[in-house]
């Protein structure tokens, strides 16, 4: 299965479900996959297939859920912010001039008709989008932790949630196809709305936003800050936050504004989607930094500076193995090296990857992160709602 094989399920079985809507567009599941098989065609008419990145400059939008999934649908690999190293660049015609000359442009916004296209199904080890650091992810990845991610969150068809994130990162990628993997329906709002917490909160309140899948902590306490934004926040029923320390939150007593679940996940892009997961009780733990345990399928190695691993409550550098973990980084060798290792703990031609992070286990097998052994390339992080895309 693929995402886009999921959405197409969707679209079977319930075309008339609302997929993805925003303040001047809604489009159902129907609806969707005809744009996105019709801008697939044109990408496949412009060279995009298997291991063929497409870069993609649209703003974010419907526009935009259209164009990363058309590019999944035509077989190619999306990267977004960055068009160098790519097969082809999909925009609009407002922005295609500043294509660099001889790359190859399809424009999301021509109402031209594209060929007949005949979709295809990429294997798992096939590249499915380059994360803004670079991180080559598969599909076999993506997948597998969109899979986790709907089960460990009981996403569905009554799920609402809105796009935060910035394009193209890894938690952008959880709330877009996380979303329509469910079956659930994708709040797509201009940057104007995004920018004000009060505007956000309202917006969220119309189209009953119910579920928020990619905030950081620090973004987290910014909207809770705003009376219209803590009022929806505290009606949302689950929010999932991750990317860098909760305690700061929690110690700040902002677990108590918040009225469903919280889920705090740890992973960076190099392993997908977060690989551990902690669901926040309403008196949460503000000593420690707690991370949870594993999802399906992830295995978290706790080792020492001789790969060995280390006894439960003794600090470990973090090693993490599992489908999620990407092939690689784009042109950079040497650091794909040093920090993607044979898994020996797993099967043969398993993998791992190095975190760079300290964490000791509990004995209820809870982790504890620690902090940070060594400085990797990281993605930009949430910035106040301004920055959002």
């Amino acid at each position: 299965m693929t995402v886009l094989d999921a959405i197409a399920a969707h679209a079977a079985r319930t075309p008339h479900q609302p997929a993805v809507v925003g303040n001047d567009a809604e489009l159902t599941y129907g609806e969707l996959l005809a744009r996105i098989d019709r801008l697939a065609g044109s990408l496949v008419a412009a060279g995009v297939g298997p291991e063929r990145i497409c870069g993609v400059a649209l703003d974010s939008g419907v526009d935009a859920v259209v164009g990363l999934a058309a590019v999944l649908r035509a077989g190619g690999a999306f990267r977004t912010w960055d068009v160098d190293r790519t097969a082809c660049v999909l925009t609009t015609g407002a922005l295609a001039a500043t294509v660099p000359a001889g790359v190859p442009v399809v424009l999301a916004d021509d109402p031209a008709p594209a060929a007949a296209f005949i979709p295809r199904s990429p294997g798992p080890r096939s590249l499915a989008y380059v994360s803004p650091d670079a991180v080559l992810v598969e599909h076999l990845g993506l997948v597998s932790s969109l899979v986790a991610l709907v089960e460990d969150c009981d996403l569905g068809p009554n799920t609402v949630t809105v796009r935060l994130a910035p394009l193209g990162t890894d938690a952008s990628v959880r709330e877009i196809f996380g979303t329509l993997v469910a079956g659930g329906r994708l709040v797509v709002l201009p940057r104007a709305t995004l920018a004000r917490p009060a505007g956000l909160g309202r917006a969220a309140e119309v189209f009953g936003v119910n579920t928020i899948l990619g905030v950081t902590p620090s973004c987290l306490g910014y909207l809770t800050e705003d009376r219209s934004a803590s009022r929806w926040l505290r009606a949302v029923r689950l929010v999932v936050t991750g990317g860098e320390s909760l305690r700061p939150f929690l110690a700040s007593g902002g677990r108590n504004l918040l009225g469903g679940r919280l889920l705090n996940q740890y992973g960076p892009p190099e392993v997908t989607l977060p690989s551990t997961r902690q669901d926040v009780p309403t008196h949460p733990e503000t000593e420690v930094d707690l991370i949870g345990t594993p999802h399906d399928g992830v295995t978290v190695h706790l080792l020492s500076e001789r790969l060995e691993p280390v006894p439960d409550g003794t600090p470990g550098e973090v090693y993490l193995g599992g489908p999620g973990v990407a092939r690689g980084y784009l042109g950079r060798p040497a650091d794909t090296a040093t920090r993607f290792l044979p898994d020996p703990f797993g099967p043969p031609g398993a993998r791992m990857f190095r975190t760079g992070d300290l964490a000791r286990r509990l004995p209820d097998g809870t982790l504890v992160h620690l902090g940070d052994l060594v400085t990797r390339p990281r993605e930009p992080q949430e910035r106040p709602l301004a920055a959002l895309r």
